[in-house]
């Protein structure tokens, strides 16, 4: 990935990296896409505001893929853990899993990545089935690469009730954003800001 970045950069001013599960979006009531985002930015390199999507009820009905999914699960936790720097015009070196990097980045909290992996239990079951299912290397397993997608399952329901066990009708940006990641600290579950509801 890092080589195909390096690549793109040679006819790309941003390359913009993401996992399967993970959605970027730039403040939608400022930006009327992630285009205009990176045209105006005066960043090289910007960690996003890194929200874990979060079901927040255990007897919820499975998302609807194809309709808007936020408004169908809206609530999340920022966690330091997932405000990757993902959005760069310089060559960037990633650590396994594209957590963090060598290169400096700036936290800019009109950049969010909604990471949906914990928003329908039914899904995240199944997925979590079939990764548990692949050949893993011992390399990775001695390094703990990939431990969250060897996981038990109830270990998983352990957590999403922990999670939902803390939620508040709170607006996540009515937290200190840059202090709780500066800090590394997870939230609590709060309310994704409406103005990101509809973003897809």
């Amino acid at each position: 990935m890092q080589r195909f970045q390096r690549t793109l950069l040679q006819r790309y001013k941003f390359v913009l990296f993401t996992d399967c599960d993970e959605f970027v979006v730039a403040r939608p009531n400022r930006y009327p896409t992630l285009r205009a985002y990176a045209q105006q930015t005066p960043y090289q390199s910007i960690r996003c505001v890194g929200v874990d999507v979060v079901q927040h009820a255990p007897d919820l009905p499975p998302v609807t893929w194809h309709k808007p999914i936020l408004v169908q699960r809206p609530y999340g936790a920022i966690r330091p853990w997932s405000c990757k720097t993902l959005l760069s015009s310089v060559p960037l070196s990633w650590q396994p899993g594209f957590h963090s990097c060598d290169q400096p980045s700036v936290l800019d909290t009109d950049l969010w990545m909604f990471h949906l992996k914990y928003a329908d239990q039914t899904h995240l079951l199944k997925r979590l089935a079939l990764t548990r299912s692949l050949n893993w290397s011992a390399r990775a397993i001695s390094l703990g690469h990939g431990n969250s997608h060897r996981a038990q399952d109830q270990a998983m329901l352990n957590f999403l009730e922990q999670m939902q066990a803390t939620r508040s009708d709170t607006d996540l940006e009515s937290l200190d954003i840059e202090n709780t990641v500066q800090h590394g600290e997870d939230t609590d579950l709060h309310r994704i800001p409406k103005a990101f509801l509809h973003a897809f």
